[in-house]
């Protein structure tokens, strides 16, 4: 008897340590989680030049001493993939992102745990969801990320940047003289191919890992002649095949970095 009492007090030992567990949180599983992958969070953080735009309309001033002011900054993330140590590559299907300056976290998804080095993705959409309507897409459904006051197939800026900008030669004006700059890019033929720099991390079975780099909107005036005021603007799908359509998005591939 002393025996089978043994026994039932350990069930009960054991029971009653399961369900503190499960009560703590540290160690819930979702059950249809594979053991063997974890979550990617992304945090991306908006800058401009070397200074983090913590809120639109206020008056940012660049390294050069140039006064910018952000109204809206956004940009579609899409074709995800994690670098292996070996050059080998994880995609991440079906998944996009909208970027936006006051949202850091974006929740990537479940991915296979392992090491890692870097992290590839393109700015716009693939040419399947730019071809789609909204619908009730929450992404997607983004009036301010359509090139016309109603969505039509492939008819999605990929990148939206606005403001204004000291454009003077002498620099330093006052805040009443600076410019409207407007840059909407988009169409199949202007997604681009990111790589970011190389960094170690991982990924660890059952939890959540966090991955920071930035977004440098100034990166896209690279190049351009600010003193001019055809660079300033450039807004309908018709622009993105000028020369200065394509300039910024050449520009696009330097904006990120860790």
């Amino acid at each position: 008897m002393n025996n089978i009492l043994k026994i039932l007090i350990t069930v009960v030992i054991v029971i009653i340590s399961a369900i503190s567990c499960k009560k703590d949180g540290s160690e819930i599983m979702n059950p249809n989680t594979p053991t063997d992958s974890g979550m990617l969070l992304l945090h991306i953080h908006t800058f401009v030049d070397n200074v983090e735009v913590d809120n639109y309309d206020s008056v940012y001033v660049l390294s050069d001493g140039r006064k910018i002011i952000v109204s809206i900054a956004q940009l579609y993330l899409s074709n995800f993939s994690l670098v292996k140590l070996d050059g080998s590559e994880q995609g991440i299907d079906n998944k996009v992102v909208l970027l936006k300056q006051d949202a850091n976290a974006y929740l990537v998804g479940n991915v296979p745990a392992g090491n890692y080095k870097s992290i590839k993705f393109n700015v716009g959409l693939p040419s399947s969801v730019n071809a789609s309507m909204p619908g009730d897409n929450y992404e997607l459904n983004q009036p301010s990320m359509w090139f016309d006051s109603v969505p039509k197939a492939s008819g999605y800026k990929f990148l939206l940047f606005e403001g204004l900008i000291d454009t003077s030669s002498t620099i330093n004006p006052h805040n009443s003289q600076l410019q409207p700059y407007a840059y909407s890019i988009g169409t199949d033929f202007n997604n681009v191919s990111i790589s970011l720099p190389d960094q170690l991390f991982s990924i660890l079975p059952n939890a959540l890992t966090t991955f920071h780099f930035a977004a440098d909107y100034n990166k896209l005036f690279d190049g351009l002649n600010m003193s001019d005021s055809t660079n300033l603007k450039m807004n309908s799908i018709i622009d993105n095949g000028t020369e200065l359509g394509k300039q910024i998005t050449n520009n696009i591939a330097t904006m990120f970095l860790l």
